[in-house]
């Protein structure tokens, strides 16, 4: 579900259930906290979507 930019406007299809992620970065944006991935990617950083392992 990664996004080219920081604003996430669009809605992707979702990766699959415990897929493991490599991030880069973590990036904030107004309020809003984004994982940057190693695809250069951003995915939401909201802890009841993405779960840390």
């Amino acid at each position: 579900m990664g996004l080219s930019r920081t604003r996430l406007k669009v809605k992707r299809i979702p990766y699959k259930y415990e897929k493991k992620l490599k991030i880069r970065k973590i990036v904030k944006f107004n309020k809003t906290t984004r994982f940057q991935l190693i695809s250069g990617k951003y995915v939401t950083a909201n802890k009841k979507l993405v779960i840390a392992e």
